[in-house]
């Protein structure tokens, strides 16, 4: 191999090295991230019943935008 093109072929396996590496280390934060948010969240089917009534409906929510937008 002349000198070139080993330099070239160093070059491209340093940046399929970095690459990877950087692949690598995305995958475990997004990992971490995947399992951290599973350990706070939770479904709405989970809630109590009176968890579930202090819930404002969204019509509701609808409502007071509207009444916001016309005060002004």
């Amino acid at each position: 191999m002349d000198y070139p093109n080993r330099l070239e072929w160093q070059t491209r396996c340093e940046f399929n090295a970095y690459c990877k590496h950087t692949l690598r280390n995305e995958l475990i934060d997004a990992c971490r991230e995947s399992k951290s948010r599973r350990k706070h969240e939770v479904n709405f089917s989970d809630l109590a019943p009176h968890e579930e009534s202090s819930f404002i409906p969204l019509t509701d929510i609808l409502s007071m935008r509207t009444l916001f937008v016309q005060a002004v």
